[in-house]
């Protein structure tokens, strides 16, 4: 039930080894993210299918169709407050190669955005470090001027 708009730039998003929770529909929050499309607001992410043997990791292939400079910025949120620990990487979506240092997002109980620019297509992995799983509850393309 979130509202999905890409950009032109973005031929489309591909998640793997992710799953979804929706937390919460009925309550009002600052750290459930605004639905301009009007649509209820949820609580919700997409997240690593922890326990499972392998399941601590999900990636998102952003595809795109120019080379042009481009800034995303990735929202997480730990809702249920299960001390959640991640770790990003950046990967060119082409070569496979590490194209960012890892960086850790912690203490997102109240929301974290996490923002990067990038030029072509490109892989985010997403990785459970600590807590239950690792949750990220939206995506923003930004204009880069």
């Amino acid at each position: 039930n979130g509202s999905e708009k890409l950009p032109s730039y973005v031929d489309r998003i591909s998640f793997n080894k992710n799953g979804l929770v929706i937390w919460d529909s009925l309550h009002a929050d600052d750290r459930i993210l605004e639905n301009k499309a009007g649509k209820s607001q949820l609580a919700a992410a997409y997240i690593t299918k922890d326990p499972g043997i392998c399941d601590q990791t999900m990636t998102m292939d952003i595809i795109v169709n120019d080379n042009k400079p481009h800034q995303i910025s990735i929202y997480f949120l730990d809702w249920d407050r299960k001390s959640r620990r991640s770790a990003i990487e950046l990967f060119d979506l082409k070569t496979l190669d590490i194209i960012a240092p890892v960086q850790m997002i912690h203490h997102y109980e109240n929301g974290k955005y996490f923002s990067f620019s990038f030029q072509k297509s490109i892989r985010i992995r997403v990785n459970q470090v600590r807590g239950q799983n690792a949750a990220v509850s939206g995506l923003f393309f930004d204009k880069v001027l």
